[in-house]
Parts: C-alpha cells; sequence; structure tokens
C-alpha cells in the first residue's frame, strides 16, 4: 500500500462509517507543507480528531481499525531495532504515524491526551512548543473542520521548551551511539535528534514554515565546520538512509552546542 493508497483507505472508511462521530482528518509533517521537503523514507503522518460525544467504545474501535490499515501501509517486524523502537513511541510518541483524539483535547493543547504519550515522558521531555508549531505550520486538512482556528494560540517558547528538547534530543543521539554496537540502523534515531534540535532552534528564531535544507542553510551561517558537515552528513542520510558514523557519533556535540546557543540567545534578550 503506496501513500496515496493509505490515506485513500483512511478517508474512505472514516467518512463512510464513521462521518457522523468525526471533525477532521489533518496530515501533517514534510508530505503536507508543500516545501518540497519529501525524503524518500518520509512516511504519512496523520491526525484524526474525534468529537467529544463519540462513545468510548466507538472511539477505542476507531482507533482499533485504523492501527490495522496502518499496519497493511507499514507492516511492522520483530527485531530488537522494532521493539526498542516501539518502547520510544509508546513513552514519547516520537516515530508514530497516527494519532487520534478527541476535540475538547486538541483546542485545550492537551499535549497527552492528543498525542497518547506518557505523562511523565512528556513533562520531562517533550519539546511541546516546537511539537505544536510544526504541526501547524505543516499541516493540510485532508477532510473537515480548519481545526487550528478555534485552539489556544502558543506562548512564547520558553527556556523550560529549550531544556526539554535537549534532554530529549541528547538522550536520543546518545542512545544512538550506546545502540549502534548492536544494531546498525541507529543512525535514524541521530538523524531524528538532529532534525528535532533544528525544529526548535527554528521555532526560536521565528523562522517562516520552510523546508529542512532552508534550515539547516540557515543555520549554518553561523555554524563551525563540524557542524556545516555534520549537517550535510544529516540531508545526505534523509535521501539515503544509509548509515553514516559521522552523523550517528557527532550527533551528541551539535545537540549540546546548538541548545547552549540558543540559552545564551535567550539570556541576552532577557
Amino acid at each position: 500500500m503506496n501513500d496515496k493508497e493509505y490515506l485513500l483507505a483512511v478517508k474512505i472508511y472514516l467518512t463512510r462509517y464513521y462521518s457522523s462521530e468525526l471533525v477532521s482528518i489533518i496530515l501533517f509533517g514534510s508530505l503536507a507543507d508543500n516545501q518540497g521537503d519529501q525524503a524518500p523514507s518520509t512516511d504519512v503522518d496523520l491526525l484524526i480528531i474525534i468529537k467529544d460525544t463519540c462513545p468510548i467504545p466507538i472511539f477505542n474501535k476507531i482507533n482499533r481499525e485504523l492501527l490495522g490499515i496502518e499496519s497493511q501501509y507499514k507492516p511492522t517486524k520483530n527485531s530488537f531495532y522494532d521493539l526498542f523502537r516501539k518502547g520510544l513511541q509508546n513513552a514519547t510518541g516520537m516515530f508514530i504515524n497516527l494519532f487520534i483524539c478527541r476535540h475538547s483535547d486538541f483546542t485545550n493543547r492537551n499535549f497527552t491526551g492528543v498525542f497518547g504519550v506518557n505523562p511523565v515522558m512528556a513533562f520531562l521531555f517533550a519539546p511541546k512548543t516546537s511539537v505544536w508549531r510544526s504541526l501547524e505550520q505543516r499541516h493540510r486538512i485532508i477532510w473537515g473542520e480548519e481545526i487550528f482556528a478555534g485552539s489556544k494560540e502558543d506562548a512564547s517558547m520558553q527556556l523550560s521548551d529549550v531544556l526539554r528538547s535537549f534532554a530529549m534530543n541528547s538522550l536520543l543521539s546518545l542512545g544512538a551511539i550506546s545502540l549502534s554496537f548492536i544494531m546498525s540502523s541507529m543512525t535514524q534515531f541521530a538523524m531524528e535528534a538532529v532534525k528535532w534540535s533544528l525544529f526548535t532552534w527554528k521555532n526560536y528564531s521565528n523562522l517562516p514554515n520552510t523546508s529542512l535544507p532552508v534550515i539547516c542553510g540557515k543555520y549554518a551561517r553561523n555554524a563551525s565546520t563540524y557542524e556545516k558537515r555534520l549537517l550535510s552528513a544529516f540531508l545526505n542520510f534523509r535521501q539515503t538512509q544509509k548509515p553514516d558514523k559521522y552523523l550517528l557519533l557527532l550527533a551528541p556535540l551539535f545537540v549540546i552546542r546548538l541548545h547552549h546557543k540558543l540559552i545564551q540567545q535567550m539570556r541576552v534578550r532577557s
């Protein structure tokens, strides 16, 4: 099942059987923002908004059946890598491509309600402002209401957002190195750490919605030689998905340096 077939299958299923319970079907991420930023590995990211009046058994049934459709689009395996990735999904929401939530959870910006993540992990590690802004800037309504018109406005990015981003992406990049000795595919986690660090920098810098190559170019204007080389490796990995030891090993240092710059900028502005 390719991307278009998956999107069509989800839309047909929801509108045929549950249109009375449905508020919106939202495509978000690289496939939604028309920036020409789609890497070959880019997945379809969907957010399904369900009415508050939908009974719990129906809500749970929709969730189960949509996960069944998703499994046809993106079959899962039982390797150690996939089990580790599954655990990371449940704790942080990373690498999940399908989210289902109620209307009030979205409009009230209930992070754990929308993304179904562990509340403690969300409090400690989720860079909420970056996630909300990325979702708002990079989305397309597939069916239903333009839900963002009625949601709460984002506050400006705070030091706590930067610290959560630093904690999450440091753990992700360091974990990638630790597990690379038993799994060769851990560059993917280093890539995610670099990507979400860049999104944090973009959102703090109030840059308009743009593609990752453009974000990398803007960051590189005041970057060191190793940072520029790492950004080149990052963009290359997004296209090729070939393991890259340079990206893997230097991602933690990049995460530290980027967030250190942000904290310094915050101190200057305060």
